[in-house]
């Protein structure tokens, strides 16, 4: 039986995704192609899950969010 891995070394770090990018530098009408909601309906979405997950808060100011656990 073969099995097949996906290494850490071939994944971006998370602030160099694709998301990322939309979600720092992206427009209002980005997000909607990317998600099919609005900035503000996403932000309201996030904030039900925000009790059952962790979710890290990336600042376009500066500072290295923490890695992904595995």
């Amino acid at each position: 039986r073969m099995r097949h891995y996906i290494t850490i070394d071939c994944l971006k770090e998370p602030e160099q995704s694709a998301w990322m990018d939309t979600w720092l530098k992206g427009t209002d009408e980005n997000m909607i192609t990317v998600t099919s909601l609005s900035r503000a309906s996403f932000n309201q979405l996030l904030s039900r899950f925000v009790l059952y997950y962790e979710i890290p808060i990336y600042s376009t100011k500066g500072g290295r969010p923490r890695k992904l656990q595995h």
